[in-house]
């Protein structure tokens, strides 16, 4: 017989993930909306960003669906079972690796529109620098977590190598 200081509540471990997921379904409206606008804004702009504005969204959506799917898994087909919150799933890859493309892509744009209208190269030198710094330690945030296989052992068996990739 279990007491009730053994009963874990159920809603302080699913309601941080499903408010989450409610936010970013509604923020992925919000780029929805602001990527079709963009295209009949500007019909006529390069190719070239047509293709980042259409990859960062690309992107943007699978990352959703994977989190979608994660939720799922945690709040639908893994009810009540709070082991399942311990599951890395596809989090290693849509949270870490997809976030840390995403943001690479965007901020070498910056960098690239701050070059042009400061008319230097060392600021957004170092803004390159540093995304691509922060995307190597996203990468290999993602790698490490995928290892371990669970938030568990990945806290557990981590080392320095971890908290260097958090940092960045």
């Amino acid at each position: 017989m279990s007491s009730t200081s053994d009963v874990i509540d159920v809603t302080t471990v699913t309601a941080p993930s499903f408010v989450g997921i409610i936010f970013n379904w509604g923020l992925f409206g919000a780029l929805s909306i602001q990527v079709y606008t963009y295209f009949l804004s500007f019909p006529k702009d390069k190719p070239a960003l047509k293709a980042l504005v259409s990859s960062v969204y690309i992107l943007e959506a699978t990352q959703i669906a994977l989190l979608t799917q994660t939720i799922w898994a945690l709040m639908v087909s893994g009810f009540g079972n709070i082991a399942a919150f311990d599951n890395v799933g596809t989090m290693w890859i849509s949270v870490s690796g997809i976030g840390g493309l995403v943001a690479v892509l965007v901020q070498c744009f910056y960098s690239y529109r701050i070059a042009i209208f400061s008319e230097s190269r060392i600021i957004p030198g170092i803004i390159v620098t540093m995304s691509i710094t922060s995307l190597a330690g996203s990468l290999n945030f993602s790698v490490l977590l995928k290892r371990a296989g669970t938030f568990t052992n990945f806290f557990e068996n981590q080392s320095m190598s971890a908290a260097i990739t958090l940092g960045c």
